[in-house]
């Protein structure tokens, strides 16, 4: 990297995304095929809420769905069915590519990923490994601080149809810049494979959002409690751009609440969540109101 001014070296790890959702998928369905099911193309419109055994109804594109929990794990666009989130999650427009490496390149992808740190914003690497599936492809990221505005054109951005013009000629470039072209060379076939953007969910103090959402959150009366049967809405939103570091064990804590709201008739929420589970993370109404961004002239 000829145009280092520094270098962090430290352990870290990478995975094939697509493989690992697939291998989730094939699993779940081996061992719980017979109450799993996997719904896609099937967005929630509207939920509503009853008593009895299922006090939820979503009601989907393709008819109503009843559940005794919800859990929303739509990150930038949780502010759809949870209003009182809208204000404290946000939507960021994200883009990644697929590049081919460069002749002279040597292929570091299962012992090196990458992060470029610039005088503003960073970008992030991977490269896939060589495997009959792949040859070698560079997983490249990022651009935000370099887009119109520094970022401003992609705030608040819900959709993934379209590109970031400013992202695509930054990311477009930046490899053979970073690694010196003298030790890139030239690109056999097509240098960018394919570019995308995704939507990520921000908060405002910058933690994720986890646990149990009350009836000022979600607009909907909870059922009733203390038969050990109760239902309720979750969430587990909000990485802020860092969900594989955060997202595994928010996903976990989560799982254990509601577990151990089933199984304590549903107490309050700061006796379900584990003691290892940091408590800026759990979504109380108190932090709802304290972490909002101003949505009038007169907030300011």
């Amino acid at each position: 990297m000829p145009h280092a001014r520094g270098l962090m070296l430290g352990p870290a790890g990478a995975l094939w995304p697509y493989k690992f959702v697939t291998g989730v998928l094939k699993n779940l369905l081996a061992q719980h095929g017979d109450r799993f099911t996997l719904e896609t193309n099937t967005p929630v419109l509207s939920i509503d809420s009853a008593t009895g055994d299922t006090p939820f109804s979503l009601h989907t594109s393709r008819g109503i769905v009843k559940a005794r929990h919800v859990i929303h794990c739509t990150n930038a666009h949780v502010g759809h069915l949870v209003p009182g989130l809208r204000g404290n999650v946000f939507p960021i427009r994200g883009q990644m590519s697929a590049q081919s490496p460069g002749t002279k390149f040597p292929h570091q992808g299962t012992d090196r990923s990458w992060l470029f740190m610039y005088e503003r914003g960073f970008d992030y690497l991977t490269q896939l490994p060589y495997n009959g599936q792949s040859d070698g492809e560079m997983m490249f990221g990022g651009g935000f601080a370099q887009s119109e505005g520094g970022g401003i054109e992609d705030l608040g951005i819900t959709t993934d149809d379209e590109l970031s013009l400013s992202a695509d000629i930054h990311l477009s470039g930046a490899l053979s810049a970073v690694f010196g072209r003298e030790n890139w060379g030239p690109v056999n076939g097509t240098a960018v494979k394919q570019m995308w953007t995704g939507n990520m969910g921000f908060s405002v103090d910058g933690l994720p959002w986890v646990g149990l959402l009350s009836e000022k959150a979600t607009g909907r009366k909870l059922s009733a409690q203390g038969d050990g049967n109760s239902g309720g809405e979750w969430a587990a939103v909000a990485y802020s751009g860092e969900g594989m570091v955060n997202a595994w064990l928010c996903g976990k804590a989560l799982a254990m609440m509601v577990l151990q709201h089933c199984t304590s008739a549903g107490q309050m929420q700061g006796s379900l969540a584990p003691e290892w589970f940091p408590e800026q993370m759990l979504i109380t109404d108190e932090r709802i109101e304290k972490s909002r961004l101003p949505t009038q002239v007169e907030d300011l």
